[in-house]
């Protein structure tokens, strides 16, 4: 009798997983001197988008680091979700030294698909230069973006999310 085939825990029924790599709640764009509500960059852009996927056959769980319900340390968590996670969309824009962290642990242990995400008018730092980032209109905390941006960054993020993961 063949032993039994042990697997990733993220891989549920053949579903792929999307961690993202993104600050919580509202921070500071220092480059702007306003505030990005990156919750709402999440729900409205991100997670939007991934549902979108589905919606298009191709099953994906979108998930954050807030969002793991399991017992531990949250560094393994997030190591194992960074590690283990079929594509991880990483959002610079407010340049964070943890998402940057992040997005070199991503870099080291997995040859995976990574999306990077950011703000219209932030650049790459010298590292990642040479990466190519999805770029639009981010929802900032005094206003809400117009439905037609936040409606083009999600096309945007789900067409490049799509062709990078159905490629053979």
């Amino acid at each position: 009798m063949a032993e039994p085939k042990t697997e990733s825990l993220l891989v549920v029924d053949d579903v792929r997983t999307c961690f993202v790599i993104m600050p919580f709640r509202i921070k500071t764009d220092v480059a702007r001197s306003d505030e990005v509500n990156f919750d709402r960059v999440y729900e409205d852009i991100i997670k939007r988008g991934v549902e979108r996927l589905n919606n298009e056959g191709l099953v994906i769980k979108c998930i954050r680091s807030d969002e793991v319900e399991r017992a531990g340390l949250i560094q393994e968590r997030m190591i194992e979700y960074i590690a283990d996670a079929d594509v991880a969309v990483v959002d610079i824009t407010s340049q964070n030294p943890n998402v940057f962290y992040e997005l070199g642990v991503r870099h080291a242990l997995r040859d995976r698909v990574t999306v990077l995400l950011r703000r219209k008018g932030t650049s790459n730092p010298f590292n990642i230069a040479g990466m190519t980032a999805i770029t639009g209109a981010i929802v900032c905390s005094r206003w809400s973006a117009p439905a037609g941006r936040t409606s083009s960054l999600r096309r945007n993020f789900t067409g490049s999310a799509t062709s990078v993961l159905t490629r053979p």
